[in-house]
């Protein structure tokens, strides 16, 4: 098969939103002359499909984000070497991505990925995130105890995938009032296992289709040895505190708390935003303490990056930072992301 009269190799196979996008485009000027071509254009376009099915009827929309164009050749205007057909013109650099979904057209793609440059700082700055205090009881009568649960996570804006993420994750219980002398056990006592205490990854996914829309909301994963995930978790267990009654002195409560630390690793799809198309995360804690509606949780949303540093137009530079591009089989979303190719054959009249 003849060589094409127009090759285009682009600088990676994906990109980030807001970055620029060049590369190279091969003219074969002996097939450019026989399919008597007038104008070569680089064209860049970008858009995002969406579809829902209410019962019987189904709506469609498409929403344009990308549409960019740059003339690169005219007969006349450049022409190969002697004694070659070929000749090789850089791009001026196309931007900006302002959304990070994928087109698929012609021979190859280009997609764009991720929303920055992101690192989890090996000193870590940890934030709080309190669910506050929920008083229990464990029927509909009898005294209350108190529960407070406390995640502690690195103050990244970015959390980004394939990164250790380290965490603390405290509960601490005031139990109902007891005599010191019953020895009864306290209640509610915090769990003492890792496998009692659910820290997951949510997921939200937004759909809009013109009036119509669709919200899917689920769990995708537990974390850091949480919830009957596999990892190493260290357990801190405070000595418990006795709270004595300041009215009675033989009458009190019993202040338990624990710690568990560990990390986890992120290895789904970035977030993103477009009018369209929405994936939101959240981390997601539970703890159940026995009894009716007696569990504590809270959503905490992140932000979920690629990982991937944005092109700095050093070719060298860039093709160094591809190399270290995760690999779509040690993320869970589908190898299409990145099937991408750096050769795209394209002819134009």
């Amino acid at each position: 098969m003849p060589p094409p009269s127009v090759t285009i190799y682009i600088s990676r196979a994906g990109f980030l939103a807001g970055e620029v996008v060049y590369g190279t485009v091969e003219l074969n000027f002996r097939a450019l002359e026989e399919e008597r071509v007038k104008e070569v254009r680089v064209k860049l376009r970008g858009h995002a499909a969406t579809a829902l099915k209410h019962s019987d009827d189904e709506e469609s929309q498409t929403a344009d984000f990308i549409c960019l164009d740059q003339s690169l050749w005219m007969p006349g205007t450049h022409y190969p070497p002697p004694e070659s057909d070929f000749l090789s013109i850089p791009t001026a650099p196309l931007s900006p991505l302002s959304a990070i979904t994928s087109k698929r057209s012609g021979y190859g793609q280009a997609c764009s990925r991720g929303t920055g440059e992101a690192s989890v700082p090996s000193s870590y700055i940890f934030t709080p995130d309190e669910a506050g205090s929920l008083r229990i009881r464990r029927a509909f009568w009898g005294d209350y105890g108190d529960v407070q649960l406390e995640l502690k996570r690195p103050s990244a804006i970015i959390y980004p995938v394939l990164s250790d993420i380290l965490f603390v994750i405290t509960i601490a219980t005031i139990g109902k009032p007891i005599k010191l002398k019953d020895n009864k056990k306290p209640w509610p006592s915090p769990p003492l296992e890792p496998s009692a205490v659910h820290f997951e990854l949510k997921r939200i996914f937004r759909v809009q289709v013109k009036e119509w829309s669709d919200t899917s909301t689920g769990i995708l994963t537990s974390l850091g040895g949480m919830g009957g995930s596999y990892a190493s978790v260290s357990i801190e267990t405070k000595e418990d505190q006795w709270l004595p009654d300041d009215e009675d002195k033989n009458k009190g409560r019993w202040r338990k708390e624990v710690s568990f630390s560990s990390s986890f690793r992120l290895k789904h799809t970035p977030t993103f935003s477009s009018p369209l198309i929405t994936l939101e995360y959240f981390l997601h804690v539970r703890v159940h303490f026995g009894g009716l509606r007696n569990s504590l949780s809270m959503d905490i949303p992140i932000t979920v990056g690629s990982g991937v540093a944005p092109l700095t137009g050093d070719a060298a530079r860039d093709n160094q930072s591809d190399e270290a591009l995760p690999r779509f089989e040690d993320l869970d979303i589908p190898p299409l992301y990145w099937n991408t190719k750096h050769i795209l054959a394209v002819k134009e009249k």
